[in-house]
C-alpha cells in the first residue's frame, strides 16, 4: 500500500463514518427507542421491536460493512497496514492496533443471548444478520438467520443486533476523530 492509498483510506473512512451518523438508523438509536414491546393485558396483541425499521437497518448496513468487510481498505483489520503506509508514529499504530483488539473482544464476547440454552457471541449474532440476511447469503448464516425469522425470539435477536451495530459505529466514530487528528499531525487535509 501506497502512503497515497493509505491516505485516500483514511479519508474514506472519515466520509463513511460521517454518512453512517447521518442515517436515520443513528437518530433513532440515539433516541433510545428501541426494545421488544409486550402487552400483557393484551395477550392476542403480538410483540412489536422499537427502535430503526428493515428499511433503516439495510441503510446502514449498506455502508457499516465497509468498517468490517477486510477487503474494504477501510476496514477495522487494514487499519494498520494504513496507518504504516501512512506514517503514523508508533504511538498511533499501537492505538489503531488496540483498537482492533478492543472490537474483536467485544465481538467474540458473550452475548446478553442464549440459544438453546448455549450463550453466542455478539460476532455470531452480527455475521448471521449481515452475510445470512442482509449484506450476504453465505448459506450456513442464511439458514440460521432463516431459522431465526421464524423464531418467536426474532425480534429480541433483531433488537440485539441494532445494539451491536450501535456498539460498533460508536468505535467508527471515535476512530473517525482519531484519524483526523493523525492527519492534521501529519499536516494532510482531511479532505
Amino acid at each position: 500500500m501506497t502512503r497515497e492509498d493509505a491516505i485516500r483510506a483514511i479519508r474514506l473512512f472519515i466520509a463513511k463514518a460521517d454518512k453512517l451518523e447521518s442515517l436515520e438508523f443513528v437518530k433513532l438509536t440515539r433516541e433510545g427507542k428501541r426494545g421488544v414491546v409486550m402487552w400483557p393485558y393484551q395477550p392476542n396483541r403480538p410483540l412489536e421491536r422499537a427502535g430503526p425499521g428493515p428499511e433503516a437497518i439495510d441503510a446502514f448496513v449498506l455502508t457499516f460493512r465497509f468498517f468490517i468487510q477486510n477487503n474494504e481498505p477501510v476496514s477495522f483489520g487494514n487499519l494498520p497496514a494504513v496507518y504504516e503506509a501512512v506514517g503514523a508514529n508508533a504511538e498511533e499504530r499501537l492505538r489503531i492496533a488496540k483498537v482492533r483488539t478492543v472490537l474483536n473482544g467485544y465481538l467474540d464476547g458473550e452475548s446478553s443471548l442464549k440459544i438453546h440454552e448455549r450463550p453466542v457471541t455478539e460476532r455470531h449474532v452480527l455475521d448471521v444478520f449481515m452475510w445470512g440476511g442482509l449484506a450476504h447469503s453465505h448459506h450456513e448464516h442464511t439458514a440460521t438467520f432463516e431459522r431465526w425469522q421464524s423464531s418467536p425470539m426474532f425480534l429480541a435477536l433483531e433488537n440485539h443486533f441494532t445494539t451491536i451495530l450501535e456498539t460498533v459505529m460508536d468505535l467508527i466514530l471515535w476512530v473517525r476523530e482519531y484519524h483526523k487528528g493523525v492527519l492534521a499531525r501529519l499536516e494532510i487535509d482531511v479532505t
